[in-house]
């Protein structure tokens, strides 16, 4: 029987924080889910972590490769083509959800068909896990929002219709950190405003640590980031100008 939700878990060298994450899903209020977690080739113990879970409702998936990772896209796309919800959550390794989170969000979905992706709130903690900030965005998401108000949905806290990826395609893999805005662009461009909503409540507490950071390679990220928005701004300016 298929599961209503299939939890999606990319992960990477987060062999720290990796069960914390797992626990918060097995130990959602709502059962009725399947999680595939797909490791993106870790060099730390972080596949070892994740096989000390035998809970059936867990598949997991290894991206093997030499040099690098393949990215958050490709093991997004990996473990969505195995899912068999109804609706796809995400889930980050290094981070936890909320007991009902996912609970919440379906009943959300529910009661509101208009809406393909449905976000929450969320806490930022440092390394350490000390409370550093609360997130929360606009509860109606539309083009103009994702021009002026980015970000304005917090990628690791959504539910999505599994449906979303058959009319739009899966996360484009030729992008490197901002995956998820594009996908934002494309499903508000295909379903409409408003096709995107967030919760106002925290729901999801999201790690910030620069445990395999650098300052070069932050610098140059936020460079490629930077590069990667204007472009997509304008893609969403043009799209607008032709309604």
């Amino acid at each position: 029987m298929k599961p209503t939700i299939s939890v999606i878990m990319p992960v990477f060298n987060c062999a720290e924080f990796v069960g914390r994450a797992i626990k918060s899903i097995l130990n959602q209020t709502f059962k009725d889910f399947e999680l595939i977690i797909v490791d993106d080739g870790s060099t730390d113990d972080t596949l070892y972590h994740v096989c000390q879970y035998t809970d059936p409702r867990i598949s997991t998936y290894w991206i093997e490769h030499k040099k690098t990772s393949f990215g958050a896209a490709a093991a997004l796309n990996l473990g969505i083509s195995k899912a068999r919800g109804k609706y796809i959550a995400r889930q980050d390794g290094d981070d936890y959800s909320l007991s009902d989170r996912l609970e919440r969000q379906v009943q959300y979905l529910g009661n509101n068909s208009k809406c393909k992706v449905i976000g929450t709130g969320m806490v930022l903690t440092n390394g350490c896990g000390e409370i550093s900030r609360f997130l929360y965005h606009k509860h109606f998401i539309g083009l103009k929002d994702l021009v002026d108000n980015w970000p304005c949905v917090a990628h690791p806290t959504v539910i999505m219709q599994s449906e979303v990826f058959k009319g739009i395609g899966l996360y484009d893999e030729t992008i490197d950190y901002c995956e998820d805005y594009d996908l934002w662009m494309r499903i508000t461009e295909h379903y409409g405003d408003g096709s995107i909503h967030n919760l106002p409540e925290i729901q999801y507490v999201k790690r910030e640590h620069d445990k395999t950071n650098t300052a070069k390679g932050k610098r140059n990220g936020l460079i490629s980031l930077y590069n990667e928005m204007v472009l997509l701004k304008s893609k969403i300016r043009t799209k607008r100008n032709e309604l």
